[in-house]
């Protein structure tokens, strides 16, 4: 699996030669620490919901701030270690730490409760350094197709799960705990029930789903992608839509029909850089479209960001 440098500067973000990453390796293959704890804490953000409501509350919100945090403390170590600095330049460096300054401020805010207005700047600080992380951890391609491929998965299996919770009804679920079933019962409203899948919110499922619909999408639309893949990322892009309409979300909707309308004009934007085109489709940065196609990290960095959070 190519290093870091294999790509491009990671300090200066200059671009070497297309080419340079080595396409030979598996997508199964070699995975270092940074990789599976990033693995761990996705599958951990994709079943926060079925947590909070069998009584370990507690454990839905230590466990992937904790997670978050020792991911984030393993890459700043290891930039350490190789003596490079911790905020490389990148297209998105700037504007994260602005926003992370911005968040800072806040919490002079007199009006806002000091307690919670900590809280607050904990999960911003801690979310908006995975972009770094992905920046720094994920630099082949090879890493990035592993991370949409365990994305997709996810958004497959609790798409299905929020259809099937739909059609069984919440009062299927009465059984499970008290606070499940009295939770079931508030999202049936006016005679319809609302899925929320593995998360606590309805609209949360939805959400999720817009986002990885468009992930499949691009995975589909890639002329790289093999027609079995194509497939399923089609598969998934139908099951998911279903688990919108399971949610009774608009939001959702709103969210795709924006992204359907603008992808035109990113699509034009990134096939006048004379790069191939932008390949991974509407889900990429469109400042991702200045680079050649072989660099993924900035659309790895923007991927972990969409972590669901506790």
């Amino acid at each position: 699996m190519p290093s870091a440098s294999a790509d491009h500067d990671p300090v200066t973000y200059r671009p070497q030669k297309a080419g340079a990453v080595d396409r030979s390796s598996s997508i199964v293959g070699r995975l270092d620490l940074t990789e599976i704890l990033i693995a761990v804490l996705l599958v951990l953000g994709f079943s926060l919901g079925p947590l909070k409501l069998l009584g370990v509350a507690w454990v839905s919100y230590l466990a992937p701030d904790g997670l978050a945090m020792l991911i984030v403390i393993v890459a700043a170590a290891k930039r350490l270690m190789a003596r490079k600095p911790v905020f490389a330049a990148s297209p998105m460096s700037v504007p994260v730490l602005l926003l992370g300054g911005l968040c800072i401020l806040e919490v002079a805010n007199p009006e806002a409760v000091f307690i919670r207005s900590i809280l607050g700047l904990r999960s911003w600080l801690l979310y908006l350094a995975l972009y770094f992380v992905g920046f720094y951890s994920l630099r082949s391609s090879v890493q990035v197709e592993r991370l949409y491929a365990l994305l997709l998965a996810l958004g497959f299996v609790t798409a299905l799960y929020g259809i099937y919770q739909w059609m069984a009804g919440p009062q299927s679920f009465a059984s499970w705990s008290e606070d499940y079933g009295r939770y079931a019962q508030i999202m049936w409203s006016g005679g319809l029930f609302r899925a929320f899948s593995t998360f606590v919110l309805p609209n949360t499922f939805g959400s999720n789903m817009a986002f990885l619909m468009l992930l499949a999408l691009s995975v589909a639309a890639s002329p790289e992608v093999r027609r079995l893949w194509k497939f399923l990322a089609v598969l998934g892009f139908a099951v998911m839509g279903a688990g919108i309409a399971a949610s009774g979300s608009r939001g959702p909707v709103v969210y795709l029909a924006i992204a359907f309308l603008s992808a035109p004009y990113g699509w034009a934007e990134c096939g006048t850089h004379g790069h191939g085109g932008c390949r991974l489709g509407p889900v990429r940065n469109w400042a991702d479209c200045e680079r050649p196609v072989h660099d993924h990290s900035g659309s790895a960095g923007f991927l972990l960001e969409m972590v669901p959070a506790p």
